[in-house]
């Protein structure tokens, strides 16, 4: 064959489950393969990889992930991360809640709530999503009591946040990263809301439970 006659993308999807990526695939003319020992130049999965498994990439195959991205996929590794930049940039972090990871931290948030007697707290299960697990409290044994089942997220709950018309949301904006170093992104011009179905008001022994009130996730308010 001649440097003119290009083979065809060939990509491995065997570990994608979304249709979209499929279409967008044989919208390109690329190939599609289902084996991960296949001659492909792309592999799209759902899952995060390990760095071994990227460093046993060929020269001119590409994956969908960058090593490593759990630490932020992970919500107990994504706090300790942005609490180290926090550290180093704290003017530039100050809008960041304090945030505890439990178990190992429940000490320090005992000592916060002691401080600040009236603070409401969220609780995250680490490996939770779709509002699964989520609740608000200002009992540090409870967050600690499900954190010894499940690591948790605790963070420090933002009483008065933005609203639209009284209603609690959340702003999400869709970024490319195609590398790291050097840092190159791209930056979706459309984002999404997500929006509570239920007025806001802060939080209280009344109305803590309501997830309506204060939880965005779309699963939830559906």
């Amino acid at each position: 064959s001649t440097t003119s006659q290009r083979r065809r993308v060939v990509v491995n999807l065997r570990s994608c489950r979304w249709e979209v990526v499929e279409k967008a695939v044989l919208g390109l003319r690329w190939e599609i393969a289902e084996d991960d020992k296949a001659d492909w130049d792309l592999t799209w999965t759902d899952t995060s990889v390990s760095e071994e498994r990227v460093m046993r990439l060929k020269r001119h195959q590409r994956i969908n992930h960058f090593a490593g991205m759990a630490s932020l996929a992970r919500k107990t590794s994504m706090a300790r991360t942005l609490g180290r930049v926090a550290e180093r940039l704290p003017a530039e972090f100050a809008f960041m809640p304090r945030s505890f990871c439990l178990p190992g931290e429940a000490g320090a948030m005992r000592a916060h709530a002691r401080k600040e007697p009236g603070a409401w707290f969220i609780v995250k299960p680490d490996g939770g999503c779709q509002g699964r697990g989520i609740f608000l409290t200002q009992d540090v044994a409870r967050a600690a009591a499900a954190a010894a089942k499940d690591p948790c997220v605790a963070q420090e709950y933002i009483a008065r946040p933005f609203l639209i018309d009284g209603f609690k949301f959340d702003m999400r904006v869709y970024v490319l990263v195609t590398s790291c170093a050097p840092l190159r992104l791209f930056l979706y011009k459309e984002g999404l809301v997500r929006l509570c179905t239920e007025a806001y008001a802060e939080p209280g022994e009344a109305n803590a439970d309501q997830l309506f009130v204060h939880l965005t996730n779309f699963s939830i308010n559906k």
